[in-house]
């Protein structure tokens, strides 16, 4: 609890207790209220004693605490089937290739090093470490990119919700993108994902910090600029970001564009249930849902090894 949000949790059991101990005027109420606060403001005041501490002890908690990783991503025959599942390839508009290319079998390697913050790292900041993990859904979209570079060469990508590891948007520049535009709420993780990129592809991919409320605020995305290809990893997590998701589609993908978000199912993630039913209700989109081969999941790298 003390890594995912500081001392939040212990904050919000003191005030139960103080809101039990002021709405029950029993006495007995009020003792066990008394002794549950006590406990749990010294908890609070321990916690609290130990982050201050300890990010005392770095100027810059965040970038002192690294870790760097290695990741290899290979082509696959069932990702690129799963790129021209509903005649994906080839729908999206420019890049003047996509028919020339729709039998093309890549045999691409992306080998990326990136550097994210470790679980040290996540505790001396005291905020969500969301932003700062390496989620499985990434590995499988950039596997997609690789193996299918039709999808992706000379078109316009943005990409939502790409953290701070820059996965994706380096297999986007590998394939060819002429343009890539990488997002997030934190600005902390897209100075990452830039640094990342850069380190991995160059300085193609531009990273900013965007909200999905007020995506108009992103000054390195023009007032009607559209995209040819928007892509997503894990980004349906929250009950909220199915609204959110759908208008960030209908701002920002052009017509005749492609959307290819990958996600984890609704029995790990809130929300997903909800964005299914909203996506079949659209009437704007051509949809397409289907699963992910599970080959394809069983050579999921585990990050932290």
């Amino acid at each position: 609890a003390l890594v995912a949000a500081g001392t939040a949790i212990t904050r919000r059991l003191c005030d139960i207790a103080a809101g039990a101990s002021d709405d029950n005027g029993k006495e007995e109420v009020q003792d066990e209220a008394s002794a549950a606060r006590g406990t749990l403001e010294n908890t609070q005041f321990k916690a609290e004693a130990l982050l201050s501490l300890m990010a005392s002890r770095t100027a810059s908690p965040l970038m002192a605490s690294m870790q760097e990783i290695h990741c290899v991503i290979t082509a696959s025959a069932s990702a690129r089937c799963l790129a021209v599942h509903g005649s994906l390839c080839g729908c999206a508009e420019g890049g003047g290739d996509s028919d020339e290319h729709s039998g093309e079998e890549s045999k691409e390697c992306l080998e990326v090093r990136f550097r994210v913050p470790d679980k040290c790292g996540f505790i001396l900041r005291r905020a969500s470490p969301i932003p700062f993990l390496v989620w499985p859904c990434s590995q499988l979209l950039a596997e997609v990119l690789v193996s299918a570079p039709n999808l992706i060469r000379g078109r316009s990508v943005l990409e939502l919700g790409c953290g701070c590891h820059g996965i994706v948007a380096s297999a986007a520049a590998r394939a060819g993108a002429a343009r890539i535009v990488a997002t997030d709420a934190s600005l902390e993780a897209v100075e990452l994902t830039a640094a990342n990129a850069a380190l991995n592809e160059g300085n193609i991919v531009v990273a900013t910090a965007m909200d999905w409320e007020h995506p108009e605020e992103c000054l390195d995305i023009g007032p009607d600029e559209k995209f040819q290809l928007v892509l997503g990893a894990d980004i349906v997590h929250e009950a909220d970001h199915v609204a959110l998701v759908i208008s960030m589609l209908h701002r920002f993908l052009a017509p005749v564009g492609l959307a290819v978000i990958i996600n984890a199912n609704e029995h790990t993630r809130f929300g997903v249930d909800a964005f299914k039913a909203a996506l079949r209700e659209e009437r704007r989109f051509e949809v397409d849902i289907c699963t992910v081969p599970s080959d394809m999941v069983e050579r999921l790298t585990g990050f932290e090894t």
